[in-house]
């Protein structure tokens, strides 16, 4: 186990987890569990930022639930705003384009999980990943939070 950590960064500690899972996934042709482990990896992500002011919701939709926390506190993010809204930019095209689909399939266009990413899209999906936990982790560090 590491040393004492923050929430805000346990989570990105969960998010790096399953991007490093998901690129396994991908080096081993999982193609359907790489995309799931790339989405938890966002929704991670946003549990880090949202952790910074509250305790995440174990239910719902983080997504809203950042963006209820960024109207909520929006004198904190003045000077991260334009992060914040790439963030939430990123984590919503992740999210509400893939997760109900990686995990159900696509009935409508007769897919299971492992049809339904190319290795490309694949791979622009990563890139998408990395871009939020990059963001994620630099708001993270702006945050005082005390440790466990």
């Amino acid at each position: 186990m590491e040393s004492a950590t923050s929430e805000p960064q346990f989570y990105l500690r969960v998010a790096r987890d399953f991007l490093n899972q998901a690129e396994r996934a991908l080096t081993s042709e999982i193609f359907s569990l790489a995309a799931l482990g790339l989405v938890l990896a966002v929704e991670n992500s946003i549990l880090s930022v949202i952790s910074c002011f509250k305790s995440p919701s174990t239910i719902g939709d983080p997504v809203l639930e950042l963006k209820f926390v960024v109207g909520e506190r929006s004198e904190v993010f003045e000077d991260a705003i334009s992060s914040l809204d790439k963030l939430i930019e990123v984590s919503q095209y992740v999210t509400y384009t893939y997760r109900d689909m990686l995990m159900r399939g696509n009935y409508a266009d007769g897919k299971t999980p492992s049809e339904i990413l190319s290795l490309e899209e694949l791979r622009e999906l990563r890139a998408s990943v990395e871009k939020a936990i990059d963001i994620a982790s630099s708001l993270v560090e702006k945050c005082q939070v005390p440790t466990l």
